[in-house]
């Protein structure tokens, strides 16, 4: 394989990022056309090289940033393999990677919406496992930081949806405790206006 080859050269920072990419977008298109055992083996060969790149250069954000994606997506396929054990691992490990980044570089909208992101996966878990108020702590998390998003760049229409999105899903769980008015309260909920406009 192309990093066992590599293994004995010593490719530039650079070289290293690129070869992680091209594995996660083997890795995603493998996912897409259920190969999923191809699509495990490329996102190992991609953390390969991430592992290589954040341990030389821990403080470069992009390099990290890039090790969280490639560890949320990792998630996903092992949830969608049943490997809940491993999905958590891996969600968790993504999560910690994005709150320090995110406490590093708080004006990154970037940044912000993978810690977003991050907290949505961690409650799409938990609720796959029954686990009700663990699901609806990180389902409230995730719409808060969407919150936050959604008032810094109102004109993205991308935001916006996904701020919904975490309204509904905040609803549901909410329902699914018992807790009818908060569910209420959530599915009534409005986006925020944009002042700026009026």
């Amino acid at each position: 394989q192309l990093a066992e080859t590599l293994s004995t050269k010593t490719p530039s920072p650079e070289m290293q990022k690129n070869l992680a990419e091209a594995y996660l977008r083997l890795a995603d298109v493998a996912h897409s056309v259920g190969e999923d055992t191809q699509a495990e083996r490329a996102y190992s060969e991609a953390q390969v090289f991430l592992g290589t790149l954040t341990a030389e250069h821990p403080d470069n954000t992009e390099y990290v940033a890039l090790q969280a994606r490639a560890l949320h997506e990792l998630a996903v396929l092992q949830e969608d393999q049943g490997k809940f054990g491993e999905a958590l691992a891996s969600n968790e490990h993504a999560l910690e990677l994005r709150q320090s980044l995110v406490a590093s570089n708080p004006d990154d909208p970037n940044l912000r919406r993978g810690l977003a992101d991050s907290y949505n996966n961690l409650a799409v878990l938990y609720k796959s496992q029954g686990n009700l108020a663990e699901a609806a702590s990180f389902s409230e998390k995730a719409l808060e930081a969407r919150n936050q998003l959604i008032e810094a760049e109102m004109d993205d229409e991308a935001v916006q949806i996904e701020y919904a999105e975490s309204l509904g899903n905040f609803g549901l769980l909410k329902m699914e405790e018992g807790l009818t008015d908060e569910a209420l309260d959530s599915f009534s909920a409005k986006l925020p206006v944009d002042r700026s406009s009026s």
